[in-house]
């Protein structure tokens, strides 16, 4: 997978070498020499050095065939214009923009950009580790009408069949993560010692799910 990162303050580059110790095909595309000077030591294939709204900047990129863009420049104007011309004009399958505003989080959308909206993130991951304890939410469609969440099995759910956790639809087991490997499990699959359960959750069912798991009230 080659993905494109625009950008290298320190999300932009923490995002480039975590993606590279992953194995995927990186490459940075930065204005200011001087931001890129350490990349420009460790990794010089792996950046391109240019006006970041030059198509010429893009295409020494490799954008035309790249299966990801993440734009995360300081300003918010910029991020949005070359997200834009990543799916408008190269047609880059998923792309990413770092955004600051979180009010301008629907523009984005309905330009078919997923946005990162960090401050916004920031204050409901907060009130989710405040709320929701032992409950880890990996990813919200739609506004948090449904969650993707990670829970350790509780002792007292080890042995129990996973049909046990589901419930109405609003609850449904996904994947279980046992010791280094994940799975989607049968519905016959018993809860084993240490899992760690994913779970897609409505909103309306929340609670329940942390009474079914005994984590209510904690």
């Amino acid at each position: 997978m080659k993905v494109i990162v625009i950008g290298a303050g320190r999300l932009g580059l923490g995002v480039f070498w975590q993606l590279r110790a992953q194995h995927y095909q990186v490459i940075m595309i930065e204005a200011d020499g001087q931001k890129a000077k350490l990349l420009q030591k460790q990794a010089p294939e792996s950046l391109v050095i240019g006006p970041l709204f030059a198509q010429k900047t893009l295409e020494v990129a490799g954008i035309a065939t790249c299966d990801a863009v993440i734009v995360c420049t300081p300003d918010d104007e910029v991020n949005a214009v070359l997200a834009r011309v990543a799916k408008q004009t190269y047609h880059v399958p998923k792309v990413i923009a770092r955004l600051y505003d979180p009010l301008k989080a629907d523009i984005y959308s309905a330009l078919g950009i997923q946005a990162l909206a960090t401050t916004l993130w920031g204050v409901e991951r907060v009130l989710e580790l405040v709320t929701y304890s032992h409950l880890d939410s990996i990813y919200e469609f739609n506004h948090g009408d449904v969650r993707l969440v990670r829970v350790a099995v509780p002792t007292f759910w080890w042995g129990k069949t996973i049909t046990n956790l589901n419930y109405n639809q609003e609850i449904q087991v996904v994947a279980i993560q046992r010791e280094n490997r994940a799975f989607i499990p049968q519905p016959t699959e018993l809860f084993s010692p240490h899992d760690f359960v994913y779970l897609t959750v409505t909103n309306f069912a929340s609670d329940r799910l942390q009474t079914m798991l005994g984590l209510k009230g904690e």
